[in-house]
């Protein structure tokens, strides 16, 4: 957990000056499917948001919507906006304890849930600021088809 105290290497690595614009980014990334994407994976996330994208995150922003029909061109960043992006997000942030990606396939399905764990393992800024995400426990083995992160949150 961050705070007051423990903030000052947090602040510097990030060229901040005041906790309160950590927590203010932090709040955003929370709320915000589309601020958290490009704030922790702009490698992945590097082109403009179009409208749709913003649409998108919206809709997935918005917990009242619980069953939704997505269809958007090839190309156009489902696969990384819904198996990555808005995953990483509940994960870390404690909404969710159970994540189950979906794709065309359960190979694929289970590739996607492998690059998310890679993501939530090896991005600086996640472990900057959320901490190690690899399990504790080393009974609780951090699978290809099924993982729990150090948080508790169960992907398979």
């Amino acid at each position: 957990m961050i705070t007051e105290e423990t903030a000052g290497p947090i602040l510097e690595a990030l060229g901040m000056q005041h906790v309160e614009e950590l927590f203010e980014m932090l709040a955003e990334c929370h709320a915000n499917t589309a601020t958290f994407a490009k704030t922790f994976f702009p490698e992945v996330f590097y082109r403009p948001w179009s409208s749709l994208h913003l649409d998108l995150c919206r809709i997935l922003d918005d917990d009242r919507k619980q069953k939704v029909a997505i269809a958007a061109p090839r190309g156009f960043g489902k696969t990384s906006l819904f198996n990555l992006a808005f995953p990483a997000k509940r994960i870390l942030f404690r909404d969710s304890t159970h994540i189950i990606p979906v794709s065309a396939t359960a190979d694929a399905a289970i590739e996607q849930a492998d690059d998310l764990k890679d993501e939530l393992v090896t991005n600086d800024l996640v472990r900057l600021l959320f901490g190690d995400m690899a399990p504790r426990d080393r009974k609780d083995p951090f699978g290809m088809k099924e993982w729990v992160t150090s948080n508790g949150c169960k992907v398979r």
